[in-house]
């Protein structure tokens, strides 16, 4: 009967800080298309094909990568070779596509003295390329289109209650297609295109517009993301698990202890 006990307290144990070391929450969906091939990752994904027919070659590549607090991605596509071999039968053209979508997730809790205020958020986003015509990258509520190299600053003001939820979100459509047209002879297509959205701040006020510099903060997926003056506080779960854990394993030497 003892061995099953501390069997039993073991599995326990083991099982608490199994539980502690996994994440709770993923919220970061990323996928990239080059031409027919598709992939899905967790925080970084990418494609590439490379084929022929009888006119061109194509070959495209596109990638991703995102965290909660930084997104960039990049597509590439290229044709090359003759509209038509024979001279006179030049009825065919050629395109391929390159492309990037990702999508983030996230809630933020604050506590503060006065139980409300603002949240400010600041930020740096830039899309640029040949060409990238539908393009968008959308974060919290505005919406950018511009095709720019650099990354531009901007920010954006959510009002906050203590312990409310302030959802996050951020998503990026974007690609590059290089087309062919119809005629003889040599062609190439060469189009590129970028996109870049990086968080650079994040300050709590006040509703009387004073920054507040003593607060308590969290987030859903356990990221974080380093508030202006506040003290981060982990999900309440993952510490639990791990003092489950180490109390099994507290037992589990006393009751050894006990028995000699």
């Amino acid at each position: 009967m003892y061995a099953i006990q501390t069997r039993t307290i073991m599995q326990v144990a083991a099982s608490c800080l199994l539980m502690a070391a996994i994440p709770a929450h993923s919220a970061i969906i990323t996928s990239a298309t080059a031409g027919l091939n598709t992939q899905n990752g967790g925080s970084t994904s990418s494609a590439s094909t490379n084929f022929s027919d009888a006119n061109y070659k194509y070959s495209a590549t596109a990638g991703v990568n995102a965290t909660y607090n930084n997104l960039s991605g990049t597509t590439h596509a290229i044709i090359s070779g003759n509209a038509c071999l024979v001279l006179g039968n030049c009825a065919n053209s050629g395109s391929i596509p390159g492309a990037i979508t990702a999508t983030l997730a996230d809630s933020l809790f604050i506590n503060a003295p006065g139980g409300s205020g603002t949240v400010l958020f600041n930020y740096r986003v830039g899309l640029g390329g040949d060409l990238n015509t539908g393009g968008t990258l959308k974060f919290l509520n505005k919406t950018y289109q511009t095709e720019t190299n650099q990354l531009s600053p901007d920010s954006q003001t959510l009002a906050f209650s203590n312990g409310v939820a302030i959802p996050l979100s951020l998503s990026l459509n974007f690609g590059g297609a290089a087309l062919a047209g119809i005629g003889a002879g040599p062609a190439f297509s060469d189009q590129a295109s970028n996109v870049n959205f990086a968080l650079t701040s994040i300050v709590v006020f006040d509703n009387g517009g004073n920054p507040i510099g003593n607060f308590r903060y969290s987030s859903a997926s356990g990221f974080d993301y380093s508030l202006a003056g506040g003290t981060f506080m982990p999900e309440p779960a993952t510490p639990m698990l791990i003092g489950l854990g180490m109390l099994g394993f507290w037992t589990l030497r006393k009751a050894r202890t006990s028995r000699v």
